[in-house]
């Protein structure tokens, strides 16, 4: 593990001088391998030499500010690696002018993702929740700070120019697009947007599916929830991104639909690379060891 931690810290110099030579966010994202999937893969080309920023209001010139957000659920009070790897990724968008945005689900959390998973969460009550959602909100605060604080002390060696992480991001509790809705509301405004068989033919849902265990309907309703904050975070943030590793491909995507059908409006989807253990196994908050949680 100080291996890991030595290669990262020798490496976050080199990287960020070339994205501060660069307007460019493709070509920078792409040298640090960390695109995966893209909604729009024109949006990240090398073939796209545009400012990330000009593209992005030439295709949305009503929005003053552009944001990107990534999600956490509370099924731990901890996050991990690979959940570093995606507030790094959000940190780096900064850099080209898109404010940092993390979601952490004080809903979704009481129902789980499906992503990643062969059989059915274990639910957690409200008060655990709570205290999970606490503790990765303190730690993504203080993740923050030190990133913030680095990147100040190493600003006269980087050259920054107009670049650079100004400190500003959000943390958002999604319970709250939920309080005044009712099922009956959703169901009818937002559920009549989704096609069952696409919904069946998510990679998640249709593994369950040929599954003994199957899957609940709480937990295939989790994709719709995952849309529906992607939709009210571009009411109210203006974000046009949602950044995820490679499991929540389908949940991106369906998110990105649900803003173009009931809004006309074209957001877009990222995803890094999953990060696995040595067995193969990926990096999860809710049944990692306690060894690999280090932040």
């Amino acid at each position: 593990m100080m291996k890991l931690f030595a290669k990262i810290n020798k490496a976050i110099p080199s990287s960020l001088k070339l994205c501060f030579s660069t307007t460019h966010l493709g070509k920078y994202l792409r040298s640090l391998d960390l695109i995966y999937q893209a909604t729009d893969n024109d949006l990240f080309s090398d073939k796209n030499s545009s400012d990330f920023v000009l593209h992005l209001s030439q295709i949305h010139p009503q929005l003053p500010h552009f944001s990107a957000y990534c999600g956490f659920d509370p099924t731990s009070s901890g996050l991990h690696l690979g959940n570093f790897i995606s507030i790094l990724t959000l940190v780096r968008l900064s850099f080209f002018g898109i404010k940092p945005i993390f979601l952490i689900g004080g809903a979704t959390g009481l129902i789980g993702d499906p992503s990643g998973k062969s059989v059915e969460r274990k639910l957690l009550t409200k008060e655990e929740v709570k205290i999970n959602f606490d503790g990765i909100e303190n730690t993504i605060k203080t993740v923050m700070e030190n990133l913030n604080d680095y990147l100040q002390s190493e600003k006269n060696d980087l050259d920054l120019g107009k670049k650079g992480f100004d400190g500003k991001y959000s943390i958002e509790n999604n319970a709250r697009f939920y309080e005044k809705l009712s099922m009956i509301e959703f169901i009818r405004d937002f559920g009549k947007h989704f096609k069952m068989q696409v919904l069946l033919n998510k990679e998640t849902v249709a593994s369950r599916l040929n599954n003994e265990d199957g899957i609940s309907y709480a937990e295939f309703s989790y994709q719709l929830l995952q849309a529906y904050d992607f939709y009210q975070l571009f009411l109210e943030k203006n974000c046009i991104l949602q950044l995820g590793g490679s499991d929540q491909w389908g949940n991106i995507t369906n998110g990105c639909d649900l803003v173009k059908k009931i809004l006309k409006k074209e957001v877009f989807g990222l995803t890094t690379p999953l990060l696995v253990t040595s067995s193969g196994k990926k990096f999860g908050k809710s049944e990692v060891i306690k060894k690999y949680i280090f932040f």
